[in-house]
């Protein structure tokens, strides 16, 4: 979701921070409630890193980064460049290079697969980018602007692009970036995207001055309904736990379904979608079975006590019948005769 905050007073937060879908800094100095937004929504999921850059706060206008690196200006301290290495993930890559548009942050706008930069970048700081940060790079400018990262803010779902974008420039931007881009506007009408939003693909933050209407653009165009946090850790821990696939031939509407039958009840198949027609038979062990000779997909299900304890599936694409035994978790696989 997006969530307004404010930095001693000034709304563009974006100025004093940065984010990513791997890691969050914030400048230092700054009250525990400009700090506690940020961590109430990321804590759970990527570090907050309180950090200077320089000796300065504006770290989000001299650095620029993505989960796969971090670029830091040649300004960057020694001291600086060791906290923000031992606080990031070791999968992060972190390079301080030399570049005379030193405001990494105001010439550069990437997102996990494409960079957008100033025209005037140098060559070798464009192969920097596109080796520490794993993007393809594009100079370009935004209606007419070179500060590429402070009029557009970019995730991996959508974009967020200067008010005076012609439509022409969204599609061709579009084009390149592979993601939906919209013209719009924080802070009650400023142009200064970048420095008034931050994002990853699933929270926002963007300054106090933001209305409501602007707050619905951004969470519309960047797909934060879709991507809560929670959808992330859950994402996360299926990668990590082995699960099985969703039966063929079953939707959603299936389980409710089979809860209100009865033991060796055979589903009514106007409640399942994908089931055609049923004729009562019997399978193993007494499981109720449905079959018909003309159904593509026959769903049979056995309740007891409001629970599902045997499933039998037969696709005839698939040339295979699937046995599944519920009480004690064991899985039967047979070939189809």
């Amino acid at each position: 979701m997006a969530v307004r905050a404010q930095f001693e007073n000034s709304n563009d937060i974006g100025v004093f921070s940065m984010l990513t879908n791997s890691y969050c800094l914030v400048a230092i100095g700054g009250s525990e409630n400009f700090y506690s937004v940020f961590e109430s929504e990321l804590a759970d999921t990527i570090p907050v890193v309180h950090t200077s850059i320089g000796g300065t706060r504006i770290i989000g206008r001299l650095c620029v980064g993505n989960r796969h690196g971090l670029l830091l200006p040649s300004s960057t301290t020694d001291q600086e460049l060791q906290h923000i290495r031992n606080s990031l993930p070791e999968s992060v890559a972190i390079q301080r290079i030399e570049e005379r548009l030193s405001a990494l942050g105001n010439v550069i706008a990437c997102n996990d697969y494409v960079a957008l930069v100033h025209p005037d970048v140098d060559k070798e700081t464009e192969e920097i980018i596109a080796d520490v940060l794993k993007v393809e790079v594009f100079r370009q400018t935004i209606a007419g602007n070179v500060l590429v990262g402070s009029f557009c803010s970019l995730s991996n779902r959508g974009g967020l692009v200067h008010p005076k974008t012609s439509v022409e420039d969204l599609d061709e931007l579009s084009s390149l970036l592979q993601i939906p881009l919209v013209a719009g506007t924080v802070n009650r009408g400023s142009d200064l995207i970048g420095a008034g939003l931050v994002v990853n693909d699933w929270s926002a933050f963007a300054g106090l001055d933001t209305t409501s209407t602007e707050l619905s653009v951004i969470e519309n165009i960047f797909k934060l309904h879709e991507a809560q946090p929670t959808a992330v850790v859950n994402q996360l821990r299926d990668s990590l736990i082995d699960r099985e696939p969703p039966l063929p031939g079953l939707d959603a509407a299936a389980p409710a379904a089979a809860a209100a039958a009865g033991d060796g009840d055979l589903l009514d198949p106007e409640g399942v979608e994908g089931v055609d027609g049923v004729a009562e038979g019997e399978g193993e062990d007494g499981v109720a079975v449905e079959n018909d000779a003309d159904a593509g997909n026959i769903v049979v299900l056995r309740v007891v006590e409001d629970a599902i304890l045997g499933a039998v599936v037969r696709r005839r694409e698939a040339n295979m019948v699937l046995v599944f035994a519920g009480g004690d978790g064991e899985k039967e696989t047979k070939r189809d005769l």
